[in-house]
């Protein structure tokens, strides 16, 4: 998963623009590669991921002991219908390829905009249904989306300044729909 995923997780982190002080949350973190690259870069602050899975949870357990004992990371069970955390709890927010398993799209927006602090950026990352389509795993309760339905939902929660970035990797293609909370940027950026 890291591995196919590598790119894309490295791209939809750099959107981040995380800050040393940041406080940070991975939704549906799988493999855990979105939170190295997070720990990496808000040394001074707290990388969160939630998961649904705990064989991904035990899995950044072991993986990232370490932070967890000095307090850099915290990891536990949580998902993005129900995020475990207080109101304007997080600078950034970031999800990578969990889109496809939310139950409703403006459900989830909206919990991601309560969880997320004035100014904070969140970034989606997803392939879209073009490439999805083509995969066999798909037949197992994946929900695919293009750009407009994820801008739609992040616009209803009031979500502005939506970016919308497209890559490609050696597998597929990529979506990275970003957003801020409405605030200023420097309330992001004081963290």
């Amino acid at each position: 998963m890291n591995r196919f995923n590598r790119q894309m997780t490295t791209y939809a982190v750099e959107r981040l623009s995380i800050e040393p002080q940041h406080a940070v949350l991975d939704i549906g973190f799988g493999g855990g590669e979105a939170l190295k690259l997070m720990g990496q870069r808000a040394y001074k602050g707290l990388v969160v991921g939630i998961d649904i899975s705990d064989t991904m949870l035990r899995h950044a357990q072991r993986t990232y002991a370490t932070w967890i004992t000095q307090g850099r990371i915290r990891v536990g069970k949580g998902s993005v219908e129900s995020i475990p955390f207080a109101s304007d709890s997080f600078d950034r927010i970031c999800t990578i390829n969990t889109v496809y398993f939310w139950n409703e799209l403006s459900g989830a927006a909206h919990e991601v905009h309560r969880a997320l602090k004035p100014g904070g950026l969140i970034v989606i990352a997803f392939r879209p249904r073009s490439d999805m389509s083509t995969l066999e795993i798909v037949r197992y309760g994946f929900k695919l989306y293009d750009s407009p339905a994820i801008v739609q939902a992040l616009e209803s929660a009031g979500f502005i300044d939506l970016t919308i970035e497209e890559g490609c990797d050696a597998h597929l293609c990529y979506l990275l729909v970003g957003a801020m909370k409405r605030g200023t940027k420097s309330d992001a950026l004081a963290g």
